[in-house]
């Protein structure tokens, strides 16, 4: 009869590659006794003293298992890997998964789910809270090596108080995870489709996520300390600066909502458009974005206080990625976790740190760049693998807009093509950008020109706007627009990105529409799909449930939960592609619709590449159209803000 066994481990801390470790580990066999194993921690170094007989039953126990259960598998199977256990990853299966494939936008917290399904009490923590608190007073009057700056302090200092707490707790954990797994198991083998998605998920792709993990991402600390050096200057001159003179107050804080309305709304006079459910007048996004176009407002403010955000945020990343850095040899790296269901649509997301949010250089809203503190390790060079309008082109397909398919079967820049259709019939446009140059170059500009110049640009604003600007504001409104659409957001998201008024992101979203008149239909169809049925099939056959309320979130769920179809296939593939040749490489990151492999130098030819090209553009049916793959190369010694292009088709 299979052997199941379920277990969860009690830890540190959170960060196992920063020095925290499991002090205990609870098995359990499926309808059998518990085994608990405790090892001392030193409190002054928080060291654990593991014991290797302890270590060698636990492997054994393991060994012999078929399947070994966790809810939270990558944290519990990495901290049992740094306390000397391997687990061999395709026996293992994850609660969290479980949940997610089932119903995916259900929240997977463990106790939570324990109290729904069961009632299973949520207050065993309670005086092992009560204890800690009173260990850690004790802890700190002699010295020892407490947790701080965490949100909550006190879980990785449980290992502070009596045994018999702990071990109640981390058991009650055990229990629960046997009693999900016992619902939910069933329920998974049962149903077809989902079988099918929770083995790729977890039989496929959890030993790749693992991979990627545990290789981690080199990072140039230096680069991380200029980088924030230089954005808190930006922060001051660009945001601070504007708005303090403003206030003519030199301690004016941007940071102050109450301040910020002081300044709008009382130096300065600007009308109240929104108020806070107390009645005090409002100041934030929506609040801002209604601002905007408002007689007497002056725009620039706006766009310095919205700079000054920014800005935080991003000193908030690059602090963040100092926090999370650990030195390998003579290397630092930084191992974020990547969770594979991080999102109800089956996409990723990562944390500590959110590397999601290292945008390109000009995908960014200040001029500090943020990929250049990521870079290949020596010896090796980064293959940089992006699906080149990955979601554009899902929406496209999926939801059959006509005008971004002629694009694309055309081979023509979407966004460009959907700009001209939706804005170059407008004289006023042309207008705009006409004055624009010529007020530029200081000459007068005669009615006759604006036809010359949509006649010599055979009615390509966008190239006209290119050839003054180097870049396309109408191209920018579609690429907006479209988005927002693909994401659920609506007029407010694409008024605050392009920093309009309210009422010129509507014209926006009214021309895309009727140049996209499927966008509107094809979108209701899913939303009574997904109203009378509750969920949406993607395309690669995976449920993304409807909360109720939010069924217009569906073509979102639609796309994002496809496309994310789309690069777990490709991840999985390109996985077992270098493992099966003992190509000396690895998948170490994905990003949004980028994929980088890590290579050794001199396996990085042209062939390789042309190989990683063919396995990510075969989507398997996915979609109706081709899904084309850019290829560029980080070179050994560079960082990833100079990554090049490789032109492989005329190689």
């Amino acid at each position: 009869m299979p052997v199941t066994v379920y277990c969860d481990t009690e830890t540190t801390g959170l960060r196992p590659y920063s020095g925290d470790r499991a002090y205990a580990v609870i098995v359990k066999q499926k309808d059998g006794p518990v085994r608990y194993w405790r090892w001392r921690v030193d409190p002054y170094s928080r060291q654990v003293e593991y014991n290797s007989e302890d270590v060698k039953a636990l492997q054994r126990i393991f060994n012999s298992a078929d399947r070994v259960v966790f809810h939270n598998a990558p944290f519990d199977v990495t901290m049992l890997r740094f306390a000397g256990v391997e687990i061999d990853l395709h026996k293992v299966d994850d609660t969290v998964i479980m949940v997610r494939c089932l119903r995916s936008t259900e929240d997977a917290q463990l106790k939570q789910l324990a109290l729904r399904y069961f009632n299973f009490p949520v207050d065993d923590e309670k005086e092992l809270k009560r204890a800690t608190q009173t260990a850690r007073r004790e802890g700190k009057r002699k010295g020892y090596m407490l947790a701080q700056g965490l949100k909550e302090n006190l879980p990785p200092d449980y290992w502070l108080a009596p045994n018999a707490l702990v071990r109640r707790y981390a058991v009650n954990d055990v229990k629960r995870t046997e009693l999900l797994d016992k619902l939910l198991w069933p329920m998974i083998k049962q149903d077809k489709q989902t079988s099918k998605i929770y083995n790729m998920e977890m039989r496929d792709l959890f030993p790749v996520v693992m991979a990627m993990e545990q290789r981690g991402v080199r990072i140039y600390l230096d680069k991380v300390k200029h980088n924030y050096r230089t954005t808190v200057k930006l922060q001051e001159r660009n945001g601070a600066k504007p708005l303090r003179r403003a206030a003519s107050n030199e301690l004016f804080n941007p940071s102050s909502a109450t301040q910020v309305a002081e300044l709008f709304y009382e130096v300065l006079d600007w009308p109240v458009v929104k108020r806070t459910a107390k009645g005090s007048p409002a100041t934030n996004k929506e609040a801002l974005l209604l601002l905007r176009g408002e007689q007497g407002v002056d725009a620039s403010l706006l766009d310095a206080l919205q700079t000054y955000k920014d800005l935080q945020k991003q000193k908030e990343f690059l602090a963040s990625y100092l926090k999370f850095a650990v030195i390998e040899g003579k290397q630092h790296v930084i191992h974020p976790k990547l969770k594979q269901y991080g999102a109800g649509t089956g996409r990723f997301s990562c944390s500590e740190p959110n590397l999601q949010q290292t945008a390109d250089a000009d995908k960014t809203k200040s001029n500090v760049q943020v990929r250049n503190v990521f870079g290949p390790r020596n010896g090796y060079c980064w293959l940089c693998a992006d699906y080149s309008q990955m979601e554009v082109r899902g929406f496209a397909d999926l939801l059959n807009i006509t005008t971004a398919l002629k694009a694309i079967n055309k081979g023509l820049d979407t966004h460009s093509f959907i700009a001209n259709e939706a804005f170059a019939d407008d004289g006023n446009n042309w207008e705009d950008a006409c004055f624009e140059n010529y007020n530029r170059s200081g000459a007068v500009l005669y009615d006759d020109e604006i036809t010359v110049a949509m006649h010599d640009y055979n009615n390509d604003l966008v190239a006209f706007e290119k050839a003054i600007h180097k870049d396309s504001k109408h191209r920018s409104y579609s690429k907006t627009g479209v988005f927002a659409w693909i994401y659920g957001a609506g007029v407010m998201k694409i008024a605050e990105t392009l920093r309009l008024p309210v009422d010129e992101a509507q014209v926006i979203v009214d021309r895309l529409k009727k140049v996209m008149p499927e966008m509107a239909r094809n979108s209701r169809r899913l939303i009574r799909q997904a109203t009378r049925d509750g969920y949406i099939t993607t395309a690669g056959g995976r449920r993304v449930w409807a909360e109720p309320g939010r069924e217009y979130a569906v073509v979102n769920y639609l796309i994002q939960g496809s496309c994310a179809d789309l690069m777990k296939q490709s991840l999985v593939r390109l996985h077992g592609f270098l493992n099966d040749n003992r190509i000396p490489g690895q998948v170490i990151l994905t990003i949004h619709d980028e994929v980088i492999i890590e290579v050794k130098t001199k396996a990085a030819d042209l062939e390789l590449m042309q190989k990683i090209k063919q396995i990510m553009e075969d989507h398997n049916g996915l979609f109706s159209i081709d899904m084309p793959v850019d290829i560029a190369i980080v070179e050994e010694g560079d960082t990833w803000d100079h990554k090049k292009d490789v032109d492989l088709n005329n190689a």
